[in-house]
């Protein structure tokens, strides 16, 4: 699952990377503690907008569910 820094905190309802940003919370996984993307992901699900059909992101999780046997 990939979602841009920027996505997170507008989507974030409890302010958590405001508030990590201020200094207040530490550890923040993606924000200021690191997070280290997979090497060779069987899958990246791109949710950086807000999409209004999920289809094609179900679909593309079919398609590699159904493909590892």
């Amino acid at each position: 699952m990939y979602c841009s820094k920027r996505e997170l905190i507008r989507r974030d309802p409890k302010g958590l990377y405001e508030r990590a940003s201020r200094g207040e919370i530490a550890n923040l996984a993606g924000f200021n503690s690191p997070f280290e993307d997979p090497l060779t992901p069987d899958i990246v699900i791109e949710n950086d907008s807000d999409l209004p059909d999920l289809v094609p992101l179900v679909d593309q999780v079919l398609t590699v569910v159904t493909g590892l046997n």
